[in-house]
């Protein structure tokens, strides 16, 4: 016994240094981005685990939640906020290669192997989520968001908020589905002001059966997102979609919902068709979905459009493309007529060069969509305001086989037949720390526009604890402001956080924040956060 522990004394440090020496990086795609999670997609999975933390921007950003065969579910961490195409990696230690002696002596030494983060369900992401039989699963999570100052004459607010969601699958193994997403919010003041007091929202962003009356065809009554068509957000009405092999075609008719309180408004009556495809041969992958939306107003016609969204996987490319074409106007009641005018395009492409090297580049180009009805009063003002604007962006990321990573972000943004611009220049990194653990990321960023410029520079400290069940960090954000057009100085702000999440048990997880934040010699402001949630799942 002594002379095994002796051995494995100066054996397990050794196997502890060849692991820090062997650590992999896994890069996946933001591919859906929802109000509580983003989903992630991958080539594969393989060397993902829940409680894995995906990064984004050099700092840990996604915890990993669920996973499938090619997607994994995350949520956010404290302010984070990846947008859809964007690239978020994984790095994490690879299993040491231990000499047969040294893997049997360290597994002899392990007395029970914990299976908390693995008992819950794969969760597939919405747009290609395929119905399991008589399999139910959901979220309930609650959070207070707190935002005040010392200074009794100012007060703050705190913001409650509330979701649950629950996805039935095949229901007592019938042809049927249900499927909900609801959202609470509460805002209380703590000042004195009367005209301010507590202000509740309920939303219904999702509540929907689903008819799988064949293999290839699924019907949807109720209120529901259609994903090949995420633009139009929510549906309240009767969606219906076919497959033939490789190629599809739906049909939507139903209503938008109010434009104020989010209830059910008939009078908002949209209706529309698309067909395409999506086909998927070895390292080849390409879906295609293009479509025709009319929207009405009490009867009238308030938008026409076509959309159009591309998407192709090939090798080390992958490149995204969508685009609407509005064929209709109606700037006074005498001129109503068909047009075909190119609103919007989006196109993006990225490429990894090898394991190390990813280049991303898009580019957009918007005119102001007018809903000619909903806009009414206001037709002269848009029309005096209505100028195109276009923005490009590209990003270089560099990921070593050591643990650390690097990269930068240029975006640039115009009103085309003004003055006005944005631009936007990132440089950023990311160090896991080889002795006592954890990762180490700064960043430092410089806006300019026509007006102001402002530079922001961070640095944050975190780490994961027992088998990633539980997460810290401590950061700090510094910024300053500079008026280019007036000579005015604008004090720089400086805000200081910690931040932790833990696994209670298999199915809870809690979250708290706190800040502390200054601006010159103003006022101090606090803001914290606490959350949990739990997930559920039965099969």
């Amino acid at each position: 016994m002594i002379k095994r522990f002796v051995l494995l004394l100066f054996l397990v440090p050794t196997a502890r240094f060849a692991t820090v020496a062997q650590n992999t990086s896994v890069s996946g795609e933001v591919s859906y981005v929802a109000s509580e999670n983003v989903y992630v997609r991958f080539s594969n999975t393989s060397d993902l685990t829940q409680g894995d933390t995906l990064f984004f921007w050099g700092e840990p950003c996604l915890p990993v939640m669920q996973i499938s065969s090619v997607s994994a579910v995350t949520e956010r961490i404290g302010d984070c906020d990846p947008a859809k195409g964007d690239e978020v990696i994984l790095i994490k230690k690879r299993p040491p290669e231990a000499e047969p002696a040294v893997a049997a002596l360290v597994a002899t030494s392990s007395t029970e192997v914990d299976t908390a983060a693995t008992t819950e369900e794969p969760e597939v992401e919405p747009e290609v989520k395929k119905a399991r039989p008589d399999h139910v699963d959901g979220r309930i999570s609650f959070a207070s968001y707190s935002n005040y100052t010392p200074d009794d004459n100012v007060g703050g607010y705190t913001r409650l908020v509330g979701r649950a969601y629950v996805n039935a699958d095949r229901i007592a193994g019938s042809r049927f589905s249900f499927n909900t997403y609801l959202n609470y919010q509460e805002y209380i003041r703590s000042d004195n002001n009367p005209s301010s007091g507590p202000t509740t929202l309920v939303n219904i962003y999702r509540a929907a059966i689903t008819c799988h009356a064949r293999d290839s065809l699924r019907i949807t009554p109720g209120r529901a997102i259609n994903h090949k068509a995420s633009s139009l957000g929510p549906i309240d009405g009767l969606q219906a979609e076919k497959y033939w092999g490789a190629f599809y075609a739906g049909a939507i008719v139903g209503s938008r919902p109010d434009l104020d309180d989010f209830s059910y408004d008939p009078s908002l009556f949209e209706y529309g068709v698309y067909s395409g495809f999506d086909k998927r041969k070895g390292d080849w992958w390409n879906q295609a979905t293009l479509g025709f939306l009319e929207q009405r107003n009490n009867r009238n016609v308030d938008r026409r459009h076509l959309y159009l969204q591309q998407s192709t996987s090939v090798g080390k490319w992958y490149a995204f493309a969508s685009g609407e074409v509005d064929l209709y106007e109606n700037f006074d009641t005498a001129s109503a007529a068909s047009t075909f005018k190119l609103t919007s395009i989006y196109a993006s492409l990225r490429y990894r060069f090898n394991r190390h090297w990813t280049a991303f580049a898009s580019f957009d180009s918007k005119d102001r969509i007018i809903f000619f009805e909903q806009f009414d009063t206001e037709i002269e003002r848009l029309l005096a305001e209505q100028n195109i604007r276009q923005g490009y962006r590209a990003r270089l990321n560099y990921r070593s086989s050591g643990g650390w990573s690097i990269g930068a972000v240029y975006n640039y943004r115009k009103e085309l037949n003004t003055e006005n611009y944005s631009q936007f220049v990132q440089i950023y990194g990311m160090y896991r720390l080889p002795w006592i653990g954890g990762n180490l990321s700064a960043r430092y960023g410089r806006t300019t526009s026509r007006y102001l410029s402002t530079q922001l520079w961070s640095a944050r400290y975190s780490r994961n604890f027992f088998d990633g069940k539980s997460y810290s960090a401590i950061y700090y954000r510094g910024l300053s402001y500079e008026n280019t057009s007036v000579d005015i100085q604008v004090p720089g702000q400086h805000y200081h956080g910690v931040e932790a999440n833990t696994r209670l048990a298999s199915a809870w997880r809690l979250g708290a924040l706190g800040e502390y934040s200054k601006q010159g010699n103003k006022r101090a402001f606090l803001r914290r956060s606490l959350r949990t949630k739990q997930n559920f799942t039965r099969s």
